[in-house]
Order: C-alpha cells, then sequence, then structure tokens
C-alpha cells in the first residue's frame, strides 16, 4: 500500500503495532473508520490533537466524551500532578471517591448509589450484573449499532452492513 507524506510515522507505527499489539492497531470497536490506520497521537491541547506525523486536527471524540473539558485542561493538570505527588494508584479506596460520588449524588438527585470503575467496559459490565440480579432476566437488549464495551456480553456488531440489519421492526442481531 501507498502512503501518503503525511502519514509516514504512523504507518510505521501501526506496522510495529501489527507485530506487537495483539489487536494491532486498536481494533475497529474502538477506532472504527480510521483505515487504513489509525492516527498516532502525539500530544492533545484543548480540542486539538497532534499527530506524530505533525498533522493536527480538531478531536471530536475527546476520549469518546470523557474529556469535557479538553485535552491539558491547566486545573485538570494540576489537580492530577499534585495527586500523582501524593501517590497514583491504590488497591484501596480514598477519600477523594466519597466526595466525588458526593458531589455527583447532590448535582443528580436520582442517583441513589454510585459505583466507579476504571473503563466504560467495565461499567457496562457491572450494569449488566446488577440488572440481571435485579430483574431475574438473562437476557438483555442492545441497541445496534452502539458501542456498549469490548466485554463477550456487549461487544455485538457495532457497524452492521444495512443491507444485512434486517428490517426496523425486526433487525439482525
Amino acid at each position: 500500500m501507498r502512503v501518503a507524506p503525511w502519514q509516514k510515522c504512523t504507518a510505521n507505527l501501526s506496522q510495529s503495532s501489527i507485530s506487537t499489539a495483539t489487536a494491532g492497531p486498536r481494533s475497529s470497536a474502538t477506532a472504527p473508520g480510521r483505515d487504513p490506520y489509525p492516527p498516532y497521537i502525539e500530544r492533545g491541547d484543548g480540542c486539538r490533537v497532534t499527530d506524530v506525523d505533525g498533522n493536527e486536527r480538531i478531536d471530536f471524540s475527546n476520549n469518546y466524551t470523557a474529556l469535557i473539558l479538553g485535552h491539558c485542561h491547566p486545573g485538570v493538570a494540576a489537580a492530577v500532578h499534585a495527586q500523582v505527588a501524593r501517590g497514583s494508584a491504590f488497591a484501596a479506596p480514598t477519600r477523594h471517591e466519597i466526595a466525588l460520588a458526593q458531589a455527583i449524588a447532590e448535582r443528580v438527585p436520582s442517583i441513589e448509589r454510585i459505583r466507579f470503575a476504571s473503563s466504560g467496559t467495565e461499567a457496562v459490565m457491572f450494569a449488566l450484573r446488577l440488572a440481571r440480579a435485579f430483574t431475574g432476566r438473562p437476557k438483555i437488549a442492545k441497541a445496534e449499532g452502539g458501542f456498549h464495551g469490548t466485554s463477550e456480553y456487549a461487544s455485538i456488531s457495532i457497524g452492521p452492513d444495512i443491507a444485512k440489519a434486517g428490517p426496523s421492526d425486526a433487525p439482525a442481531s
């Protein structure tokens, strides 16, 4: 495949990834529509990211909407720096979890309990487990074409072939 001049470093990293990473340069589930390979990001600032080839682009994903303040927000960077100076990862709860849970519950009164998770996939797995236990039902429903994490329970198609999707009143899974 001929490589565009503006993607030389990206192409090299993609090839290296294929030989070392299990899914190559991320899977189509987490990086759809990035053919022939995803951009390899070097840095981000606000709503913009710059890849290893120096190409700047607007980051419409913002880590799948988790970065509501954008990349390298000064307040977030200062808070992270201060916390890392006290310790970066503990296999035990901290007082900050309680404070955050209380702040979220104050802002969203309908929330009764909060369970923090390390990833969206883990959060979906906890939600599925809770829903099954609460309802006593083993089956789950999923929005066709939606991304619901990478666990075996939720990683059914996210980009269906419209010709094979079936009628809207009974879509194929």
